[in-house]
């Protein structure tokens, strides 16, 4: 567009200074420059469309990102009030397998005193039978 005023401008002013008026050559070089600038450049109600397309983009994007970091300071959030109870399953762990522990042991002396008795009743009945 600048080019543009500044070839209207020495149009304009050429005569003033008694400057003979441009030649055809000129005037049609000038007019090849003028048409090159005018296909180049978009309508305003385009070029305003287009800003506005691009505001509506920058406006979503930032929704977007907000959500994004919101997510993500819940999903931290989530993560440090989850620890104690990660550290409460696996002291629960622990209370479990000690209590398994205990059960196997309690099994195997259960079985143990079986057999004991079963031993101690065959005694008990050589020693009664007549």
């Amino acid at each position: 567009m600048r080019a543009l005023r500044v070839a209207a401008l020495l149009l304009a002013v050429t005569p003033l200074f008694g400057i003979e008026s441009c030649e055809k050559e000129e005037l049609q070089a000038l007019e090849t420059e003028r048409q090159r600038l005018l296909d180049t450049t978009v309508p305003k109600q385009e070029f305003w469309d287009q800003v506005g397309r691009k505001g509506e983009s920058a406006k979503q994007l930032r929704q977007v990102q907000k959500d994004i970091d919101d997510a993500k300071a819940k999903l931290a959030n989530a993560a440090a009030n989850a620890e104690p109870t990660r550290q409460a399953v696996a002291s629960a762990r622990e209370v479990n397998a000690r209590a398994e522990e205990i059960r196997r042991d309690a099994v195997a002396q259960r079985d143990a005193l079986r057999v004991e008795l079963h031993d101690a009743e065959a005694k008990l009945a050589r020693w009664s039978a007549p």
